[in-house]
């Protein structure tokens, strides 16, 4: 598997422990790609987890499904999300340097990234890179890709 040479080359360089990001379509992958990584011995932390328990609290006994929530569930998902890089989550008079990095840095809490390798599944903005760029030397952002009919397929499978 190509990442286990990545991880061993990457680590040598002065022992510093790996974070990747990753980012894709919905279907593409990432989540598949993070779960086989986490039984290799990263730290997997999920943004879209941490929105679906958000969502969990802001709509008592519904679940971010079409059955459950109706046919907007998708947009809600991605409002909420926005609704989290705009501050709208962070207690009055709670001094933050970056809003657009909330739901990465709610991911991230509790996590020893000297000490583990991390896996963040759900990169979904220019500035939650930006964030993870300027606080990890050993991040690495990668797209995962799949054709839009095996993307297609997957959802269908999903829902």
């Amino acid at each position: 598997m190509p990442w286990i040479w990545m991880k061993g080359r990457v680590m040598g360089q002065g022992g510093r422990k790996l974070m990747l990001g990753l980012t894709g379509s919905l279907g593409s992958g990432c989540t598949t790609l993070s779960e086989a990584l986490a039984r290799n011995g990263f730290r997997r932390v999920s943004i879209s987890k941490l929105i679906k328990e958000k969502f969990s609290e802001l709509h008592p006994g519904k679940m971010p499904t079409h059955e459950s929530y109706g046919p907007d569930w998708r947009a809600e998902l991605q409002d909420i999300g926005n609704d989290g890089r705009s501050g709208k989550f962070i207690a009055k008079g709670v001094a933050t340097e970056n809003h657009s990095a909330y739901w990465v840095d709610m991911a991230l809490k509790g996590v020893d990234p000297q000490g583990d390798d991390v896996v963040i599944d759900g990169i979904r903005n220019c500035a939650e890179v930006e964030y993870l760029r300027d606080r990890y030397s050993q991040f690495w952002l990668i797209a995962v890709c799949a054709d839009r009919a095996i993307r297609w397929s997957r959802l269908q499978k999903k829902e």
